[in-house]
């Protein structure tokens, strides 16, 4: 698929094609549109032998496409090709956020927060996030993360904000791997990354589900 940035260039090329060009012009385009046609057909051949390789995860694909920017194929495909179909290997979803490198961490001093910053890491994955949670906080189709960006804009900077919905995005394909089911954004509030080693006692997390709107018999 040619970027859509791209395709107005490649249009502007055409058009210069058919102006009154001097012989160097006119070949310097030609050159310029035929390289571009040949990136552009081994780019589709490489998009065909993802999809070839990927068959095998199609149920799994199929999951995470319901996940907000995530509709394309291709970027499903993406996210299994860095974090595996199989969830079981991480503990929790914590841990593939931590693993992703997308936790932030604090440097303390005798109660004295001195920074805040991004661990290190999550080369492709990482940017790859990003650039989809960029995407979908735009959107007024997903409240659900576009709200919760806001809010913490406010008090943490873009950057952050942008890290947290990263991890938002991450914990709810982790979800629907793990559970083998489409994303619900009714729970998305629920999904936060918790303590593993915090209990919680079956009244509280009767209280917690009623105030959260669920109906509990």
């Amino acid at each position: 698929m040619i970027h859509k940035r791209m395709e107005a260039k490649v249009q502007n090329l055409e058009i210069a094609s058919d102006c009154e060009l001097t012989p160097q012009q006119a070949e310097k385009i030609r050159v310029i549109k035929a390289h571009y046609d040949a990136l552009d057909i081994c780019k589709k051949d490489l998009e065909q032998m993802i999809r070839e390789l990927g068959t095998e995860y199609s149920q799994e694909v199929k999951h995470i496409q319901t996940v907000p920017g995530f509709k394309e194929e291709l970027s499903a495909l993406q996210v299994i090709s860095e974090t595996g179909a199989d969830m079981t290997v991480f503990d929790s979803a914590g841990k593939l956020c931590s693993w992703a490198e997308l936790v932030l961490s604090n440097n303390e001093s005798a109660g004295k927060k001195y920074s805040t910053c991004i661990s290190k890491g999550g080369r492709y994955l990482n940017p790859f996030l990003v650039q989809i949670a960029n995407a979908i906080v735009k959107s007024e189709k997903y409240p659900e993360f576009r709200n919760k960006y806001f809010k913490l804009k406010k008090c943490r900077g873009h950057r952050k904000a942008i890290i947290a919905i990263c991890r938002r995005l991450l914990v709810s394909i982790y979800q629907v791997l793990s559970k083998q089911e489409y994303y619900n954004s009714l729970l998305q509030g629920l999904t936060e990354i918790r303590n593993p080693d915090k209990t919680m006692s079956i009244q509280d997390a009767i209280r917690f589900a009623q105030q959260h709107g669920f109906n509990v018999d």
